[in-house]
């Protein structure tokens, strides 16, 4: 069986090339980068380009929240429901500003989560917020209306001053008081008590994201998606698409994606898996109709088609020069 018509999103792509040893060579992403057409898919952020992929309209706010919902309960949510999304962040000051340097739970154990998990939800309860316990490290909960502005996406609030980061608007107010409740919650927690003592890094806030409802998706784009993505899990469940996790993937006939997720943060280990997964996709003949698209994060995408092995002349570079469109020597 032949690879399909396949889409390989690789969200870091260019950041894991960065991270690579100098003079490292991967011969079947070679080949995608160098004999592909070339071409670029304009979108703002990764999750504009997943809700394009998936034909999803994009023109409001992205429903991270309720696509991770649907992600964590196997279930897509009420129609019409508007989630928002809270993930563990820390924080830390200088003389005159705060900022975000890192999100996620870090090196806590589970009884640690467990404790910030207990804080952050009677937190939230306390101020009517009906919040449900901690699943895949972030809170997704439903909100009786939507709001009326929008919280900066998690990836871009990461490494800014958290007052410019935090929305501006006179409806916020009471969301920003929660979070500041939040903070002196955590920070006075026994398990961040240990942790400053220890001088281990500290879970000492959250940072809330990603509201809306489900997009309405009219048709399936892709046949079978192969991700442990949240948002594309969430889009294919809205769309209808046969949805697997990434270890699963198996040939398929018709359209696939496959929306990879970085493992682990050794850069060696994830290209050698990414390279392994790429050879297997070409050591099949191409049919008519069949082939891969390869595309990072930036919306930069190489298709490789039937006819690209015609394309001789196109030579081999490493991942990083390729990527940065050096000229060939």
């Amino acid at each position: 069986m032949g690879p399909g018509l396949t889409t390989l999103l690789v969200e870091d792509l260019q950041l894991l090339a960065r991270a690579l040893p100098v003079g490292s060579r991967y011969p079947a992403l070679e080949r995608v980068l160098a004999r592909g057409k070339q071409r670029q898919v304009l979108s703002p952020s990764p999750n504009h380009l997943r809700y394009q992929l998936f034909s999803a309209n994009s023109s409001r706010q992205l429903s991270v929240a309720a696509l991770t919902r649907a992600d964590d309960c196997g279930v897509l949510p009420e129609a019409g429901s508007y989630w928002l999304r809270a993930d563990p962040v820390t924080m830390r000051a200088d003389r005159t500003q705060v900022f975000t340097t890192s999100c996620g739970f870090a090196d806590l154990d589970q009884a640690e989560r467990d404790e910030i998990n207990r804080i952050v939800v009677a937190a939230m309860q306390h101020e009517g917020i009906s919040t449900p316990d901690c699943q895949n490290g972030h809170w997704c909960f439903a909100l009786d209306a939507p709001l009326d502005f929008e919280f900066m996406p998690l990836h871009q609030a990461l490494g800014l001053d958290v007052a410019e980061a935090l929305p501006s608007s006179r409806e916020a107010i009471p969301w920003k008081r929660l979070l500041t409740e939040i903070q002196v919650d955590l920070h006075q927690s026994e398990v961040n008590v240990r942790r400053r003592a220890g001088g281990l890094q500290e879970i000492n806030s959250v940072w809330f994201w990603g509201g809306g409802t489900l997009p309405a998706i009219e048709e399936i784009v892709f046949d079978s998606v192969f991700s442990n993505d949240p948002v594309s899990r969430g889009l294919a469940m809205a769309s209808g698409s046969h949805l697997a996790r990434q270890h699963q993937f198996t040939r398929q006939r018709g359209t696939v994606l496959v929306d990879w997720v970085m493992a682990s943060a050794d850069a060696v280990r994830e290209a050698g898996a990414l390279e392994r997964f790429v050879q297997s996709l070409l050591s099949a003949p191409m049919g008519p109709g069949e082939g891969l698209t390869l595309l990072d994060g930036s919306g930069n995408a190489w298709a490789l088609e039937r006819s690209s092995r015609w394309r001789f002349w196109k030579g081999n570079r490493p991942l990083a020069t390729a990527l940065r469109g050096e000229p060939r020597s």
